[in-house]
């Protein structure tokens, strides 16, 4: 009699637990609109920023241009393209003529005497010579030379290379990143977005400008733009100062020319070449660089 009363008591209790269940849910806002949460490890690891640094850091250098007969030194960034030794940076960083620019006034005027020492982030330092600059864009291609000790004993130095990617083609509201030496403080990673993929700063150049939102300062010039596959995907070449409808982007910073109106402050919107404009110059130097190519599975959804 007892296991029976007890059987029914437990009936009762479950029943009473679902008839409560089902009375809370006859209370529910059903049309309230369900919100969509993803996790950060879904869409891109969290630690995709210190991926990058330890995958190309090693490939990033400082540059300091000394220019005796003006009693003048410029900081900027730059990359190694071969592991022996050329370094991609930009032309306004390392070039300059007697009419203090860095593109000649005149045909067959040659640059005035430069010198170079390029830093690692070892904190190794390098002398360096310049091989060849574009004079349709801000790019110029320099090299490591080698000590004399480390030329009598056959000793050479091995770095690490970047790797291009001319294929996959920056987009709205992409992350990419930087790291170079703005106000020569260091190695500096930056965290970009793209603001658009691109815009004709200038009637000068025949390529559009990659526009960035970030912060981009004085010695970032010549550094690499990553992207989250560690890959080169342009160079940084300025940052745009005032607002006008034409840029110079010769200069190390892009100001307002040929403009009558007034300039504003323009801040946080960085300007970099796309890579197939370097990588055009390094095959027009005949550069064996370093270039991704996309796989197959690469492009299969999972």
């Amino acid at each position: 009699m007892k296991k029976k009363i007890y059987v029914t008591a437990i009936i009762l209790t479950l029943t009473l637990i679902l008839c409560f269940s089902v009375g809370c849910s006859l209370f529910t806002n059903d049309n309230e609109p369900q919100k969509y949460f993803v996790e950060i490890g879904q869409v891109e690891d969290s630690r995709v920023a210190s991926i990058v640094a330890n995958n190309t850091l090693d490939s990033c250098v400082r540059i300091s241009a000394f220019y005796p007969s003006a009693s003048e030194t410029s900081k900027s960034s730059g990359f190694f393209v071969t592991s022996d030794g050329y370094i991609v940076t930009n032309r306004h960083c390392v070039v300059r003529f007697p009419n203090g620019e860095d593109l000649p006034s005149q045909e067959g005027e040659i640059p005035i005497n430069v010198k170079y020492t390029v830093t690692d982030t070892k904190g190794d330092s390098y002398s360096a010579k310049l091989v060849a600059y574009s004079k349709t864009a801000d790019v110029a291609l320099i090299k490591i030379v080698p000590n004399v000790l480390d030329t009598i004993i056959g000793s050479t130095t091995e770095f690490s290379p970047m790797i291009f990617d001319v294929d996959s083609k920056p987009y709205y509201g992409d992350r990419l990143y930087t790291i170079g030496n703005p106000e020569d403080l260091g190695f500096i990673l930056t965290e970009l977005m793209v603001a658009s993929p691109g815009i004709k700063l200038s009637s000068k150049n025949d390529y559009y400008t990659i526009m960035l939102d970030g912060n981009i300062n004085h010695g970032n010039s010549g550094g690499a733009l990553i992207d989250t596959h560690s890959h080169v995907v342009g160079l940084i070449f300025a940052r745009v100062e005032g607002a006008s409808n034409e840029h110079d982007s010769n200069n190390a910073t892009s100001t307002a020319a040929n403009n009558n109106t007034t300039s504003s402050p323009t801040y946080g919107l960085g300007c970099a070449i796309p890579a197939e404009v370097v990588t055009t110059f390094l095959d027009d130097c005949k550069i064996q660089y370093s270039k991704y190519t996309p796989t197959q599975s690469d492009n299969t959804q999972e």
